[in-house]
């Protein structure tokens, strides 16, 4: 009996120890296959993190890349199209300025040819009275009111010949031919 205990003692004994070198090597083979593991599962991190980092420097590379677009092409067109768009605003107002001084040097011509004018038309309405029989009732008074009668027609006649010579030069366009008073044109008095 003392035998057979001492065998099943040492059975025990040794399925003990057979359990605990079992759930040892199974440690051992655990922190191996781990071991193992970790160096593609490090590789793996490792490569995800190149990979993110790539993505953050090409998304920094197509800002800065936006940044010298905007700077070399966007930038420099939106200038020269602010330049053209000022130049043509001075163009346009020298244009008004131009047109405005040339209407009125035409005003200032068109006034400096009548008053060349006027001694001849005053001339030919003396000749047309100077054979006229003119009959003055109110004595100097009348004369005096013959002499601003005649004078308020010559003056509306001024006008009238302004008037219609400015309209001429203000429609140069073909519409209606320019007309002049010229000394030498007979058909011009």
């Amino acid at each position: 009996m003392a035998r057979q205990e001492s065998e099943r003692n040492q059975a025990e004994y040794a399925r003990q120890t057979a359990v605990a070198r079992a759930e040892y090597q199974a440690q051992i083979d655990a922190a191996q296959q781990k071991a193992q593991q970790a160096g593609p599962l490090s590789a793996a991190q490792a490569q995800q993190a190149v990979l993110a980092e790539r993505a953050l420097l090409a998304q920094k590379n197509a800002e800065l890349r936006e940044a010298e677009l905007i700077a070399e092409v966007a930038k420099p067109a939106q200038a020269e199209a602010e330049r053209i768009t000022t130049l043509a605003r001075a163009q346009a107002e020298a244009t008004r300025l131009s047109s405005a001084a040339a209407a009125a040097e035409g005003r200032i011509a068109l006034d400096q040819r009548v008053i060349e004018q006027l001694p001849d038309m005053l001339r030919a309405v003396a000749e047309g009275l100077q054979g006229a029989n003119l009959t003055v009732l109110d004595g100097a008074e009348g004369l005096s009111g013959l002499g601003a009668s005649l004078a308020g027609q010559g003056l509306a006649l001024l006008d009238a010949v302004r008037g219609g010579l400015s309209r001429s030069i203000e429609t140069p366009t073909g519409d209606a031919p320019q007309k002049s008073l010229d000394a030498t044109d007979p058909t011009a008095h």
